[in-house]
Order: structure tokens, then C-alpha cells, then sequence
């Protein structure tokens, strides 16, 4: 779902479950090029978020316990 002042939500994702973006753009030094900001909420220990450009892992995120679904935080 759409945001207001921009971005997406995703939200009751699943273990295994994966999302898929295209970014269309001049891709000036042939790799992954642009900052990854994400804002995450989760009401579970141990969870992460795989970033990846072209199939290859460029970042981990670690996901922290915000106590609730409805409270988020940057990382």
C-alpha cells in the first residue's frame, strides 16, 4: 500500500516470503547504486531483511522487536 509523503508498506510477510522490485535507471557504475531506507515495525525477535541487487546479497538488515506491527523504526 502506498504511503503518505511516499514509499510503500508491506505487512503480515512471512517467513520465506520475498518481495520483488524493478528500479528503472541509468545504473552508472554497472552495480547496486542507490541507498536502501528502510522503515520496520515487528512484534518478533530475531528477524531479518535480505537486500539484493541482481540476485547478489548486498545488505542484511536486522529487524528489531518494536513491541508492535504499528511501531516502526528506521534502519
Amino acid at each position: 500500500m502506498a504511503l503518505q509523503g511516499g514509499g510503500y508498506a508491506v505487512s503480515g510477510v512471512e517467513d520465506g516470503e520475498w518481495l520483488s522490485y524493478t528500479i528503472d535507471g541509468w545504473v552508472s557504475n554497472g552495480g547496486y547504486p542507490w541507498p536502501v531506507d528502510l522503515v520496520v515495525a515487528s512484534d518478533r525477535d530475531g528477524r531479518s531483511i535480505q537486500v539484493e541487487f541482481n540476485g547478489t546479497p548486498v545488505r542484511t538488515v536486522d529487524v528489531p522487536n518494536t513491541g508492535s506491527s504499528r511501531t516502526s523504526r528506521r534502519c
